[in-house]
């Protein structure tokens, strides 16, 4: 599975959380202030934002931002958030 694939897998749960059906930009505000309700963390907007609508030339997601995003949906980081996929697929 290639790291973009598991984006998307990040990005439905993610809104599947929040009970979003559609990404717009008051998603993003809703987001991030969920996310900091439930579990203390802040992701800005700007960075949900990059996530979510990505542009060719943008960098890489770092990695605060999608552990944040794994622990909001119930993982504890990335890296087991994969692993769980992964252990899924087989």
């Amino acid at each position: 599975m290639t790291e973009s694939e598991y984006y998307t897998l990040l990005k439905k749960g993610v809104l599947l959380h929040c009970g979003i059906d559609e990404i717009s930009d008051s998603s993003f505000k809703v987001i991030s202030i969920r996310i900091f309700e439930q579990d203390q963390n802040y992701v800005s907007i700007s960075s949900i934002r990059r996530f979510f609508c990505p542009l060719p030339h943008t960098s890489e997601v770092l990695p605060f931002v999608l552990n944040s995003f794994c622990q909001f949906i119930g993982y504890d980081d990335w890296l087991s958030f994969k692993k769980n996929i992964q252990v899924s697929l087989n």
